[in-house]
């Protein structure tokens, strides 16, 4: 089902990346709202867990100038687990087991600088919610359990504007003991 959201979820957005409405003197109106499709690294260095879950994710957010080129952008990401989110928990014989990466969502407020019109930079604290399914194997039988981790983090990143709509940029999230990293793209309207 998950397979199906992150399929669904990419279908709807990808026209947006090419609405472009010409650029012009009011271009500012159109570049308020951003929705972004993010493809991320979460690495997991839990005392259990040493592994990596890949997640796709879609950001939505708004973009309000503070100054002549800063802005704060409060923004709300979704993300769904892809590829290979299963591991094996075997560094602690007494309780072998599974994790599977599930879904994530993170709220956050990002402080850009925008440098000139092609290249800008970001920090963004956040508060994010990890969820996990983890089955505990003993002898004959395996019982899943429901799981999530929460908290507070800090991001980064940059990112390159190709025109006033479209943007590719890299961020880093930390989070207790999990680091976020991130590829995405940008359609500001």
């Amino acid at each position: 089902m998950k397979k199906f959201t992150a399929g669904l979820l990419l279908s709807l957005l990808a026209p947006l990346a090419f609405a472009n409405p010409p650029a012009t003197a009011a271009s500012e109106a159109y570049t308020r709202w951003m929705v972004g499709l993010d493809l991320s690294m979460l690495q997991d260095d839990a005392e259990l867990l040493d592994k990596n879950f890949y997640a796709l994710s879609a950001t939505l957010g708004y973009r309000y100038r503070v100054m002549d080129q800063g802005y704060l952008i409060p923004e709300l990401r979704f993300g769904y687990a892809v590829g290979p989110d299963n591991v094996e928990a075997d560094k602690d014989p007494e309780t072998p087991g599974r994790i599977v990466f599930d879904d994530m969502v993170s709220f956050a407020l990002r402080a850009q600088y925008e440098h000139d019109e092609k290249y800008y930079g970001f920090v963004a604290p956040s508060y994010a919610y990890f969820g996990y399914m983890f089955s505990l194997i003993r002898e004959d039988f395996e019982r899943p359990d429901l799981g999530d981790s929460r908290g507070m983090g800090l991001g980064f990143g940059g990112g390159y504007r190709f025109d006033v709509h479209t943007s590719v940029e890299l961020s880093m999230d930390f989070y207790d003991n999990r680091s976020l990293f991130s590829i995405g793209t940008r359609m500001n309207f």
